[in-house]
């Protein structure tokens, strides 16, 4: 090897460590996929295959068409965020049906690397795997490749429609939450940072979206965009009791509470499982109960029983 070249090689190890010591926390959005190119990302795939054989981008889309395993992954490493992608399969078949979003990722580049994947596949996203030596509280006791499950039942689109996989890293704990929905949670993770990834598992699949979003307060545990506009959302809080309507900044403009609601009994306790958007009304599942929230004021406009 030429001595220019292994001075290049080092020069490059040498700022992946500084970048994995040098961790941030995102006080702003930050875009991974900036459209274009994969500045900002670097690849290691199985047997030193050609990412670009795999990978390209397309249109303003990341196209991972399978070919070779492996991953994507950031420069920089992160801790305390909620990242965000929004992607599609363009078909599935057996065997073809595999990715995931890697978060807290650690040197050196393997496939595959101690981390925590947030599962892609099709059909289970939103599983939670501890990957080559992680562990966490609800995995103790567990096979080595033996996913957290999801927590009720699965929340994504026909294929060939696009999903939101948001993944939120709040210091040991991370959650997994499938268009608008949490599945899952793991908790003791003995991982904190590092960098984020998406595998190449034989799947054919685009992203159009992918960034990171300060985690402005750890008890949000899921989130509906109410007006793209003007940016507001709704979240729920820590005990999954309070719905909670924000502006772009985070001042709260409403909030209700589930267990003031008079409302036929939910089964059990009074928490919130999930939220979606329906033109001008919240659909919030409370116990066995779907309640319709009126965006503007906060009203409960109709209950019902499953």
């Amino acid at each position: 090897m030429k001595p220019a070249v292994i001075l290049f090689c080092l020069a490059l190890a040498l700022a992946e460590i500084s970048a994995a010591q040098n961790v941030i926390t995102p006080a702003n959005r930050i875009e991974l996929f900036n459209g274009t190119n994969f500045d900002g990302l670097t690849f290691c795939m199985r047997n030193d295959a050609d990412p670009m054989k795999t990978w390209s981008v397309t249109n303003r889309l990341i196209h991972c068409n399978g070919a070779a395993i492996g991953y994507l992954r950031t420069l920089q490493s992160y801790s305390n965020y909620v990242v965000t992608v929004e992607w599609r399969f363009l078909y599935v078949t057996p065997k073809k049906n595999n990715t995931g979003v890697l978060v807290h990722m650690q040197l050196p580049d393997n496939v595959w690397p101690p981390c925590i994947q947030n599962q892609g596949k099709s059909g289970r996203q939103g599983d939670l795997f501890v990957m080559s030596g992680v562990e966490c509280k609800e995995h103790q006791g567990m096979n080595a490749n033996t996913p957290i499950p999801l927590r009720g039942e699965a929340n994504e689109k026909a294929v060939g429609e696009w999903n939101t996989n948001a993944t939120a890293c709040a210091g040991n704990d991370v959650k997994a939450v499938i268009n608008g929905k949490l599945l899952n949670e793991i908790t003791e993770c003995t991982v904190s940072s590092g960098f984020v990834g998406i595998q190449s598992e034989g799947a054919d699949f685009e992203i159009r979206k992918m960034f990171l979003e300060q985690l402005n307060q750890p008890n949000e545990f899921f989130k509906v965009i109410t007006d793209a506009q003007s940016g507001r959302y709704a979240v729920v809080n820590s005990d999954k009791t309070v719905v909670i309507l924000k502006d772009k900044n985070g001042n709260i403009i409403w909030s209700t509470n589930v267990t003031s609601w008079q409302t036929e009994p939910t089964d059990g306790a009074k928490q919130i499982y999930s939220m979606k958007l329906f033109s001008n009304q919240l659909m919030v599942q409370v116990g066995r109960g779907s309640v319709a929230i009126d965006i503007q004021t906060g009203k409960v406009k109709d209950f019902r029983v499953y």
